[in-house]
């Protein structure tokens, strides 16, 4: 039997290219999807680790709750705060977000602070904004929180009028999660009972930083109570540029 060898024409070539072309930009979305969807479960899952090593602490600590930097400070915990965290069951690099390519790192400069990569509530006892300051809904006492008091959430955050900016060594990376590069989809919260939730970024507020003007921090806090300037709130979508 003879074997008639046929090549393939290049008009069939290119429309063979064509056709793979055409399902690879049909599965892209769904594959960015996927991959955006496994580094936010990834992130809760961390987030959750946060809440349970702070309560864990407080078990044994007479219901203090591990603290912030100063106090005040969400994105950053001094060396001792981290070592506590540590003897809790969370590691260092626990601290960084997959949403965001950033490392968390000691600062020198800054009293050997580590700036980490998630925002950390415990022990902040006034939240600052731009309606004043007021007695925070933080947990500094485990008797005393509540148990959908936000303990931890993503670093939604605008540095100097910039989604992302300043010190790379303390906000690189910023924001978490987003899939334009400009402002994020939303942040993933941890609370007091240990529960996480993801919040879309038309949630968020501006409820406390500590540098009200140059570091714009969003989160979601539920049942604030009225009567304390939270309802002059900046809301998240006020600044989307």
């Amino acid at each position: 039997m003879n074997l008639i060898r046929r090549a393939f024409s290049l008009m069939e070539i290119l429309v063979v290219i064509s056709l793979i072309t055409l399902l690879m930009a049909m599965l892209m979305p769904s594959l960015r999807a996927a991959k955006f969807e496994g580094i936010k479960s990834k992130c809760a899952q961390q987030m959750r680790q946060i809440a349970l090593s702070a309560d864990a602490f407080s078990v044994d600590h007479e219901g203090k709750y591990i603290h912030a930097r100063a106090d005040i400070v969400q994105i950053a915990i001094d060396p001792a705060e981290q070592e506590q965290f540590a003897d809790y069951g969370q590691p260092l690099d626990h601290w960084a977000c997959p949403g965001r390519e950033y490392v968390p790192q000691i600062e020198p400069g800054f009293g050997n602070q580590l700036v980490i990569g998630y925002q950390y509530f415990g022990g902040i006892s006034t939240w600052r904004n731009h309606a004043g300051d007021f007695p925070s809904r933080s947990p500094i006492k485990r008797a005393q929180a509540g148990p959908e008091w936000v303990v931890a959430a993503d670093t939604a955050i605008k540095v100097d009028g910039v989604w992302g900016g300043g010190r790379p060594e303390a906000f690189g990376g910023m924001p978490s999660h987003t899939r334009t590069g400009i402002a994020p989809e939303g942040a993933n919260h941890s609370y007091v009972d240990g529960s996480t939730r993801w919040i879309p970024f038309e949630r968020l507020y501006m409820i406390h930083s500590w540098s009200i003007n140059a570091r714009m921090c969003f989160f979601r806090q539920e049942n604030l109570p009225g009567g304390m300037g939270f309802d002059d709130l900046v809301p998240a979508t006020d600044h989307l540029d």
